[in-house]
């Protein structure tokens, strides 16, 4: 006796088979409908203000925008890690010792602070 699956295979003639996929189509785009519609509301129910500064938003962004690209720039170029989007402090809690070169030299404080920054 040979294995068989929960469910039998439905062989379908050609219009039936388009009936079938018209029927999902409709449902899915049904359910989009009901999403959107639920969006709609949520979005009226906030309360607008009246916006008279439209013109001092449009300056304000523009600033914003350009700051941002000259920061992105200026990290491309200098490279290492900046911290992700909204973070503010980092997220390890033990900050690995960055060592320096393996040479027992000693070298003054100064010095292997600025090998440590090159390093990074």
């Amino acid at each position: 006796m040979e294995e068989t699956t929960g469910y039998y295979l439905q062989f379908l003639t050609k219009k039936e088979e388009e009936e079938k996929k018209k029927k999902k189509r409709m449902r899915r785009r049904r359910k989009k409908k009901k999403k959107r519609r639920w969006r709609r509301k949520k979005r009226r129910r906030r309360k607008k203000k009246k916006n008279n500064n439209k013109k001092k938003k449009k300056k304000k962004r523009r600033r914003r925008r350009r700051r941002r690209r000259r920061r992105r720039r200026r990290r491309r170029r200098r490279g290492g890690g900046g911290r992700r989007g909204g973070e503010r402090r980092r997220r390890t809690i033990t900050r690995r010792r960055r060592t320096t070169t393996t040479t027992t030299t000693t070298t003054t404080r100064a010095a292997t602070k600025s090998k440590m920054g090159k390093q990074s």
